[in-house]
């Protein structure tokens, strides 16, 4: 399961990567909680993967993606490590990799993140954009990050507007769906 796992990981790395230089049509749903309501956005299953993999994953995966959203959004470090598996690699906005080799490697890089927002101006909008099931064990989740009022630093510096792609590879180990691979990638300022 691992071999499959860094295999996946890789493949949708350098996918996703390709594909983040395509224009991403807006997809957004505002309603409802960080994401709206993703499972009513879930595209149908159109290739040659059965649909109990889409079964499987249609609400814990979703759930976790949300809740990994709000936790991210309450710049909670602690929660949102709870949702990642003991190994995670992130691959963040300016294309580092990053490979977390325990909990305590993946809440550090997230606090330290946070340590240069001010927490009172960081408001990132969820909205998911796509999941697609490899198995009854993996799934890939897409979510658009939006920042419409930028983010203010705690030096008084602030950055512009913009939006991410959160591309998100979650696995199931021991019944529980957790995190595994997270890749960032910057998007182009919205007209």
């Amino acid at each position: 399961m691992k071999v499959l796992i860094d295999v996946v990981l890789v493949l949708m790395r350098l996918v996703f990567l390709v594909a983040s230089f395509f224009a991403w049509g807006p997809q957004m749903n505002s309603s409802g909680g960080p994401l709206g309501n993703p499972c009513s956005q879930m595209p149908q299953q159109k290739d040659s993967l059965s649909n109990s993999y889409q079964t499987v994953a249609q609400k814990p995966v979703p759930e976790l993606i949300e809740a990994w959203c709000s936790a991210y959004s309450e710049m909670n470090a602690r929660q949102m490590t709870s949702l990642e598996a003991n190994e995670t690699e992130i691959v963040d906005g300016f294309g580092e990799s990053h490979y977390m080799q325990s909990r305590e490697d993946t809440e550090s890089f997230w606090s330290d993140g946070f340590e240069m927002i001010e927490p009172r101006y960081f408001h990132p909008q969820c909205a998911f954009q796509y999941m697609q099931t490899l198995d009854p064990e993996a799934a890939v989740v897409q979510v658009k990050v939006k920042y419409p009022q930028g983010i203010e630093l705690k030096g008084g510096e602030r950055i512009a507007q913009f939006a991410e792609l959160h591309t998100f590879i979650v696995t199931k180990h021991r019944q529980k769906w957790l995190i595994s691979g997270h890749i960032v990638v910057r998007q182009q300022q919205e007209d």
